[in-house]
């Protein structure tokens, strides 16, 4: 079901998609190694026709080498035609790729309410984000840095 009043769909001919692994030492294979290998065989296999969804590529390496790498992953997806879904915290990336009309940066509409717990309002917002709110996911979770400091003392004294 769409919840919708109407909807604009699009036939594709194939859905290719990218999420985070954990890296695989034991097969010489790291994160970014499998980042890599995997945007490629998108790229080998994809057609203006299809549909893409990346998540998070590149960041199992410098930061500011991934999103330079990741600028030339999207450049690349642009240049395929397909329609195109690609999330990232590299936050200058779409200064890198350049905004046009192929090229829109949205985030979800979140905030910090009064008790510091994050409210989302299920909305996506044309422009940056400008943050991550880090902070307030790992106090949501009770991962302040007092408790860590707890949470390895107990550690330290297990058996």
């Amino acid at each position: 079901p769409i919840p919708a009043t109407y909807a604009t769909m699009q036939i594709v001919d194939g859905v290719y998609t990218h999420f985070v692994e954990r890296d695989d030492p034991l097969h010489g294979e790291g994160r970014l190694k499998f980042e890599l290998s995997r945007m490629k065989e998108i790229l080998d296999n994809c057609s203006r026709r299809s549909l893409i969804i990346v998540d998070e590529p590149c960041g199992g390496t410098d930061p500011v080498e991934g999103q330079e790498q990741s600028s030339r992953f999207i450049k690349a997806m642009i240049e395929t035609g397909a329609k195109n879904l690609f999330t990232t915290h590299y936050h200058g990336l779409p200064v890198l790729v350049g905004l046009n009309g192929y090229v829109r940066n949205i985030h979800p509409e979140v905030y910090v309410n009064g008790n510091g717990d994050l409210e989302y309002t299920y909305k996506m917002i044309e422009g940056p984000a400008g943050s991550s709110y880090a902070e307030a996911v790992a106090r949501s979770m009770g991962l302040t840095g007092d408790k860590l400091l707890e949470i390895a003392k107990i550690a330290r004294n297990r058996k």
